[in-house]
C-alpha cells in the first residue's frame, strides 16, 4: 500500500468521485500521492520540502499552505 494507491481509491468513492484532488505532503512517502494526483490532473503541493519532488506546487511552510487554502476558499465559484 502507498499514499498514491490510497488517493486513487479515495477518488473512486463518494464524495470524491468526479472531483479534482488536492494533496499536500511534506515527506518522501508523499511522492506516490503527488504522482497519482498529477496523473488525475489534480493539484499536488509539497510543503517545506527542499529536495526534488513530483509536486506541481511548492510552499515554504504550513502557514503558507494555510494561506493558499484560505485564498482558494475566498474565490468565486
Amino acid at each position: 500500500a502507498s499514499k498514491g494507491a490510497a488517493v486513487l481509491q479515495f477518488m473512486l468513492e463518494a464524495p470524491f468521485q468526479g472531483r479534482i484532488p488536492i494533496y499536500f505532503g511534506d515527506d518522501l512517502t508523499d511522492e506516490s500521492a503527488f504522482v497519482s494526483v498529477n496523473a488525475m490532473e489534480g493539484v499536488s503541493i509539497a510543503v517545506n520540502v527542499e529536495r526534488e519532488a513530483a509536486a506541481l506546487i511548492r510552499l515554504a511552510s504550513v502557514a503558507e499552505a494555510r494561506g493558499w487554502l484560505q485564498h482558494l476558499l475566498l474565490q468565486d465559484p
